[in-house]
């Protein structure tokens, strides 16, 4: 079992490492080419299509994990039902996106854009069938599927963009090919690795042999999807509220240049939490507490480095990567680097509450920082911009925080060891200081090589982790 749940673990980590790396070359490869403009087209387009995305899955794939992990036997019917209600809200989502194109006051290229991404995602979300291996254990299938897609949207952009045209349509048709190719590739494993699934089960009209009824599944998953919609809205409106006051494409651009780099380095997040989240369900009360607090002293000693030497090298960084007049997006990046430790600390804490059963709690606290994001989005981007769209989200995650925090240490759920604190934070101030004046003489890729060994000889010589600990920490 702790082979498998390792095996699972790595397959999907490296997935999902795979396809956002793939996602953020092919971004960085538009703003280098197409410029800013184009790239805030692409961005905005992506957020509006992950919303008609949101519509088809509803909280489905999570549903469809448990029912099939509850019932293995009867993975064809489940799929076949869970397959029926998608279709009609891929039809849903496309009446909506309609609705957009005839409502929004796009310009042709935005336009196109969103029709492009908005099909390709409706597309994505329908033919996924991750969830069915999910259910089964066997995840190293979906990690499979994952690569396999964006392997194959990377190859189809890259010809079409060599041989055919150099226009950013190609980005979401090349989805589209890779959702429906990717699709097939996952029916034919379902029908060589899951002996309860036929494909011809799809097609039969007798689905009574498994009692799946329309109505709880769709209650069941409505909860799902409403948390899902609260973290979007958490996430990426600011970048609606930009388009919707009329800011520049190059506005748009130059911030969600910072934003991409940020999801970036947050998925490292995700993979930590996946580490820890089935320890967490199973251990003691009292073993727990010792495991958040030790799990939260390794994720702040990953990423505050990340975040000062970010901070440091925020116009260099964004200059390298996305081109000259991206270096405008400096002062957002430094921002929205801040955040990224809110984001850290939020994802472990708010995944314990959940290990808690704690789930009502969870969904109030991230209800109540996407109402903040919204509101305060609308009311300052008009008048701030950018500073606005990245503070905002600073603030949306430290309220999260207060109220994850509050509840944690009320229920005495988590230890603070200020000796720990107090070296943690020499070692940042040293780090900042001789990374800075580093950083004065040197490359950026020589300031980040020189910054990681000063860091890592730094939290040896003060102990802020031993040899011992890492070792058994690798164990």
């Amino acid at each position: 079992m702790k082979n498998k749940t390792l095996k699972n673990l790595f397959s999907l980590s490296f997935a999902e490492i795979i396809t956002r790396l793939v996602t953020f070359l092919l971004m960085i490869y538009v703003a280098r080419v197409f410029g800013s403009g184009a790239f805030g087209q692409v961005a905005f387009a992506q957020i509006v299509s992950e919303y008609l995305a949101l519509i088809i899955i509803f909280g489905m794939n999570t549903i469809g994990v448990r029912e099939i992990s509850r019932n293995k036997e009867n993975t064809g019917w489940i799929v076949k039902k869970i397959l029926s209600i998608r279709v009609l809200l891929f039809l849903l989502s496309l009446v909506v996106l309609f609705l957009i194109i005839y409502f929004m006051d796009f310009s042709g290229q935005q336009k196109v854009l969103v029709i492009l991404y908005g099909i390709s995602a409706c597309l994505l979300a329908l033919t996924d069938l991750g969830w069915v291996f999910n259910g089964l254990s066997m995840m190293g299938y979906t990690g499979m599927l994952k690569v396999y897609q964006r392997g194959i949207y990377f190859i189809l952009t890259v010809l079409f963009l060599t041989f055919i045209t150099n226009s950013v349509y190609v980005l979401p048709i090349a989805i589209m090919i890779s959702a429906i190719a990717t699709a097939l590739i996952g029916i034919f494993l379902m029908e060589r690795k899951i002996e309860s699934f036929s494909f011809k089960q799809l097609f039969q009209n007798n689905i009574n042999q498994y009692n799946l009824r329309a109505n709880p599944l769709i209650k069941s998953s409505l909860m799902v999807f409403f948390s899902a919609l609260m973290v979007k809205l958490y996430y990426n409106f600011d970048t609606v509220v930009l388009k919707m006051y009329q800011f520049d494409d190059e506005i748009i651009g130059w911030y969600n240049a910072s934003y991409r780099l940020i999801l970036l380095l947050a998925t490292f997040s995700g993979i930590i939490v996946a580490v820890i989240f089935p320890l967490l369900s199973k251990l003691s009360n009292q073993n727990k507490k010792k495991l958040l607090t030790q799990s939260l002293q390794y994720m702040l000693m990953l990423i505050l480095p990340i975040i000062i030497g970010g901070q440091i090298l925020a116009r260099e960084i964004l200059v390298f990567l996305y081109g000259e007049e991206f270096g405008a997006a400096s002062l957002s990046l430094i921002i929205l680097l801040i955040a990224l430790l809110f984001i850290y600390l939020n994802y472990a804490l708010g995944h314990f509450l959940l290990s808690m059963n704690k789930e009502r709690t969870f969904i109030i606290f991230v209800t109540i920082g996407a109402v903040f994001n919204v509101v305060s989005n609308i009311i300052l981007i008009p008048h701030y911009g950018l500073v606005a769209a990245a503070s905002t989200t600073i603030g949306a995650e430290l309220i999260v925080f207060s109220g994850y925090m509050y509840h944690i240490l009320k229920n005495n759920f988590l230890v603070i060891h200020a000796n720990w604190i107090l070296k943690i934070g020499t070692v940042m101030i040293i780090f900042a200081v001789l990374t800075y004046y580093v950083s004065m003489v040197t490359h950026l890729l020589i300031t980040v090589l020189i910054g990681a060994f000063i860091y890592l000889l730094l939290i040896f010589l003060l102990r802020v982790i031993t040899v011992e600990e890492l070792k058994r920490l690798i164990k």
